[in-house]
């Protein structure tokens, strides 16, 4: 673990340039979970009335502000959806670790103004 002040700021700020590196690339997220549903079409004689039921379906449960939503994902596209999920997932734990960063500077700075003003009191 550097020791100088000096060392701990390049230490974070090459850290910090690492995390940078890892943000997803082309806004390509998604703040929502994926769900997997089974239907039931109520038809008569339908096997899903037997208990084998129609799909799975997938859906991206997303919250707008206001209420969870599902929409339904087409196969076509359940792949590329997953992945937009799993760099939301990524951006999310990148974001937490660049603020724990911001503030074990600021309290990196705070502790040498204080050792600073401390040093000037004494003279």
């Amino acid at each position: 673990m550097p020791k100088t002040r000096s060392e701990q700021e390049v230490r974070i700020r090459r850290i910090r340039k690492e995390l940078v590196k890892q943000i997803p690339q082309g806004g390509e997220i998604l703040k929502g979970s994926l769900i997997e549903r089974f239907t039931v079409c109520g038809r008569t004689g339908c096997r899903c009335l037997q208990n084998e039921k129609h799909g799975p379906y997938l859906y991206a449960s997303v919250f707008d502000g206001k209420q969870s939503r599902q929409v339904y994902v087409p196969q076509s596209l359940a792949e590329e959806v997953r992945q937009w999920a799993q760099n939301y997932q990524r951006l999310s734990k990148i974001i937490a670790e660049l603020c724990a960063l911001s503030v074990e500077q600021i309290r990196l700075r705070q502790s040498s103004k204080t050792v600073r003003k401390e040093r000037q009191a004494k003279r």
